[in-house]
């Protein structure tokens, strides 16, 4: 894992196509900003388990068949 320091308004270039901004840090929380192209799906991390869960759940049912 890499760990990077960032102040309001700075930010990170991932893979020369992901842009993540700092945009307000309050206590604890901090508030960013994410650029990137359509195709790259951005989830929080919460959403993305339950996502996968779903997923799974529906590739274990039997097919109806009609």
């Amino acid at each position: 894992m890499l760990v990077l320091s960032r102040k309001v308004n700075e930010s990170i270039i991932i893979d020369g196509g992901i842009k993540v901004t700092v945009v307000k840090i309050d206590g604890n929380k901090i508030r960013l900003a994410f650029e990137a192209p359509p195709e790259v799906s951005i989830l929080r991390e919460e959403l993305h388990h339950l996502k996968q869960e779903f997923a799974e759940t529906v590739e274990a049912q039997e097919p109806i068949l009609v």
